[in-house]
């Protein structure tokens, strides 16, 4: 267990924010996951979401696939956001995690990842009128999702925490997304407006690079 919570913290020097490779991290996640199990890997609560997801893609997308070999990829699919996630924020200076998100944090970035590993990233502005810079995307589990990212301006109707769904409105009106597993503030490292974008631009390369990622690897 204390391995696994080394692991996920991907703490670096913030001199070498610009100079890491999301494909290098999903290599070292893949590696790390050939210990043990994969289902060994997700902690303890959070195998009722992964389990879940897997139904429903499965009924809705691969009929003709066998059933226990898209839940392993699945499972991997969604470790490898779960573990990313933290490492590719604390590079952009997002360096506190924390188990709710409330007023004091409007000042700050704030990045969450949701039990559907859905990437959530608020700019300063989160509790106030008009609200925050926000962007909002699944990140892929499959080939075949098309998923289409949210972003403008948002606000947090109710303080974001760990275990919870966050309620979000923006220029379309309120959303409420799946429980919340991670969250992360930071005053980012340099410029915001540089700093979410490439923190977005990152996770949008680890979404395209799972995607890609052929079946049945883990076997």
């Amino acid at each position: 267990m204390e391995n696994q919570k080394q692991f996920a913290t991907g703490r670096v020097p913030m001199a070498e924010v610009n100079r890491f490779d999301p494909q290098a991290i999903v290599k070292d996640i893949l590696t790390h996951l050939q210990t043990g199990t994969l289902a060994s890997h997700v902690p303890e609560g959070y195998r009722k979401f992964v389990d879940r997801l897997a139904i429903v893609h499965y009924e809705n997308d691969e009929p003709d696939t066998n059933e226990s070999d898209f839940k392993q990829d699945m499972l991997r699919n969604w470790l490898i956001k779960y573990y990313a996630f933290p490492k590719i924020v604390r590079r952009f200076g997002l360096i506190n995690e924390v188990q709710e998100i409330t007023p004091k944090d409007n000042n700050s970035v704030i990045a969450c990842l949701t039990s559907n590993a859905s990437s959530i990233v608020v700019g300063p502005g989160a509790f106030a009128e008009p609200g925050g810079k926000f962007w909002y995307q699944r990140i892929n589990l499959r080939d075949n999702d098309v998923m289409e990212p949210t972003e403008g301006h948002a606000k947090f109707l109710e303080n974001p925490t760990r275990g919870k769904p966050a309620i979000i409105r923006d220029q379309d009106g309120d959303l409420q997304t799946s429980p919340l597993i991670t969250l992360f503030t930071g005053r980012t490292v340099g410029d915001v407006t540089v700093c979410m974008s490439g923190l977005q631009g990152t996770l949008k390369l680890l979404s395209a690079q799972v995607k890609s990622m052929p079946f049945g690897t883990m076997k």
